[in-house]
């Protein structure tokens, strides 16, 4: 992972209240859950309450590293025991909105 990309994802801090995906056992080829964001730590380590599939309750999820974290390479476990958390859409909104209005405006353009 280059250092860039490293640097980003210890940058990433969802805000209380935010939406994401949350992986079980670190499994990203597993369908992810909806999960709020509870929690948001120092290099984007979030505590998130997982709305499980029946929707009638929450399970909740302490100290879950974003699913690029490099920490995770050297310490795979904290996956399995924590899961790990990504954006909905898989970027971060400020991203995600930036590409949105520069795809909407080569639609525009191309019109």
């Amino acid at each position: 992972m280059s250092k860039d990309k490293a640097a980003r994802i210890s940058s990433l801090q969802p805000m209380i209240a935010e939406l994401c995906w949350w992986y079980p056992r670190g499994d990203t080829n597993r369908e992810p859950r909806a999960a709020i964001v509870t929690g948001s730590n120092p290099g984007g380590v979030l505590d998130v309450s997982v709305i499980l599939k029946n929707g009638r309750r929450l399970e909740f999820a302490q100290g879950v590293r974003h699913r690029d974290d490099p920490s995770l390479e050297q310490f795979p476990q904290h996956a399995v025991d924590n899961g790990v958390w990504d954006f909905v859409g898989g970027m971060p909104p400020d991203v995600a909105a930036t590409l949105s209005v520069s795809q909407g405006a080569r639609v525009k353009a191309n019109q």
